[in-house]
């Protein structure tokens, strides 16, 4: 088969890495995958895509806005300039775009991935309209968690029999061969305790409880931010009003993620709500124990084996930790318990679902 992935950008982000993972898993299954973005961003994961992958990549523009109507006619183009047996979409404005774009005469299959839980157009009469028309032009919605499911039935009036389940999967290999990095490297010691959260810094990610849980742990304990966003300002002002700016360590965007999982004592997503996240399945199956908030996407994923906490409750979560660092035997039982739930949302199981979903 052949077949069409188009998301927005490779701006490093869940769904990104998703699409790449896949697409790049696919691949290895025989099948031919192009990507089709809206506009270049030069970001770690589209060099990545470029110089190290089978994966054909195309650019509506350079540096067009998303948000321009003007890719509904270019997303056309392109679909009668190639044949593709699949077209499987991902994140607004792509979603509307595309439906937008595919003529009657296009005689593959038009999928779409809802990603979250949430959006700006959830909840509101006018936009809910709208979705209901653009998503009756795809055959089929897959939806990577219940809970984005559920999301979806309240939402729209879509016909239930066009929605299936597939959660995401990760590439449980890759995180249980990493290797820890040497502390030394991140200006710690091994007498120092490590905390770590990989998310974009961005008002659903909810870095900053994680702040102020650390302004009640021990001094020993330090915090780990990976990504980067509009709220990292924010998030860096608040350490030092806590007076923690010297135990919150920001490191930007890596490429080195399952190592510095390995290198942490304990992997947390603070979110406000998630659809399924890749970061909360890696952390997971990092071999160490993984603390959630306790909201829709999240507490699908980890319930029964690692730690929820109350979303926005500091205390709480200050006391999980705690509680953790101070009982070996309860952090073992943790680790052990993510470990056999992360076996779940293994990449090769989505990817056998996508297949199976694309040629039925």
């Amino acid at each position: 088969m052949h077949i069409l992935q188009i998301i927005n950008s490779l701006l490093i982000g869940g769904a990104e890495k998703l699409v790449v993972e896949a697409s790049k898993k696919i691949i290895e299954k025989g099948h031919q995958v192009d990507i089709l973005l809206f506009k270049t961003t030069n970001s770690l994961l589209e060099q990545e895509v470029l110089t190290r992958t089978d994966i054909t990549v195309h650019f509506l523009s350079e540096n067009t806005n998303i948000y321009n109507p003007s890719h509904i006619l270019k997303i056309r183009k392109h679909l009668l300039q190639n044949k593709y047996d699949v077209v499987h979409v991902h994140l607004f404005p792509a979603v509307y775009w595309t439906a937008l774009a595919v003529r009657k005469s296009f005689n593959g299959k038009l999928i779409h991935t809802e990603h979250n839980t949430k959006n700006r157009r959830m909840g509101n009469w006018f936009y809910r309209q709208i979705d209901n028309i653009i998503y009756r032009k795809y055959d089929c919605h897959i939806a990577i968690s219940d809970a984005v499911r559920k999301s979806l039935d309240v939402h729209l009036m879509t016909k239930k029999s066009k929605v299936v389940n597939i959660y995401n999967g990760v590439n449980l290999e890759t995180i249980a061969s990493a290797k820890a990095i040497d502390r030394e490297q991140l200006g710690l010691n091994d007498d120092q305790k490590i905390l770590i959260q990989v998310s974009s810094f961005r008002k659903q990610k909810n870095q900053a409880i994680l702040i102020k849980a650390l302004e009640r742990l021990n001094a020993n304990v330090h915090l780990l931010l990976v990504g980067k966003g509009e709220l990292m300002s924010y998030c860096e002002s608040l350490a030092k009003e806590l007076y923690v700016e010297n135990r919150v360590h920001f490191l930007g965007v890596r490429t080195d993620v399952p190592q510095l999982l390995k290198t942490a004592d304990i992997v947390i997503l603070s979110s406000h709500y998630e659809g399924l996240s890749l970061a909360s399945v890696e952390g997971l199956a990092s071999g160490k124990p993984f603390i959630a908030s306790n909201v829709p996407g999240l507490t699908e994923v980890v319930e029964g084996a690692g730690l929820l906490f109350p979303k926005n409750n500091s205390v709480r979560l200050a006391e999980m930790i705690d509680e953790l660092f101070t009982d070996k035997i309860y952090y073992n039982k943790i680790v052990k318990d993510c470990m056999a739930r992360s076996k779940k949302y293994d990449l090769n199981i989505m990817v056998n679902h996508y297949i199976e979903l694309y040629s039925g």
